[in-house]
């Protein structure tokens, strides 16, 4: 099991991003990643035909509405808090000279185990001792759904509220 880095629930996969409007010479401004962290453990899925084992160590695509995002201004650190403790702990200055944010994008999206999803990829069979025997005397075994780099695995998901 994970924990999502900006809000703490647990997950099977996360997905952060900050972006920040940065100056540069001459007045103009650019926006600049400053996090963009993606991490996800194998995971069940089961449905009628059986149980299957989504294996997340390949390429995959999260299809899912960011569920926590936001835009700060004004007071440091205001109602986002969870946000500037995260950015100081990673080494991140999220305030300008004055004390206050900087103007900060955030999102944060998480695959909460038990959540509705869909998956498609590259299934294959694997021996697994808590797999599904066909006879009594077959091995028992479990599809595997997982990604490769010209059919990456696709997870659709419901959007948590909360």
């Amino acid at each position: 099991m994970l924990q999502a880095p900006l809000s703490g629930r647990p997950c099977v996969i996360y997905e952060f991003v900050v972006v920040a409007k940065m100056s540069i010479g001459g007045g103009g401004q650019i926006w600049r990643h400053l996090v963009d962290m993606r991490e996800g453990s194998s995971f069940l899925v089961v449905d009628d035909s059986g149980t299957a084992r989504v294996d997340t160590s390949g390429p995959y695509r999260l299809a899912q509405t960011d569920d926590r995002i936001g835009t700060t201004s004004g007071c440091y650190p205001g109602t986002h808090r969870a946000l500037s403790q995260f950015l100081e702990a990673s080494g991140i200055k999220p305030t300008n000279w004055l004390g206050r944010w900087r103007e900060i994008h955030y999102a944060e999206r998480v695959l909460e185990p038990g959540a509705l999803v869909s998956v498609g990829g590259v299934g294959v069979w694997e021996v697994d001792p808590d797999g599904d025997r066909d006879s009594p005397h077959s091995l028992p075994r479990r599809l595997v759904l997982c990604g490769t780099e010209s059919e990456p695995l696709l997870i659709g998901a419901e959007t948590v509220e909360g």
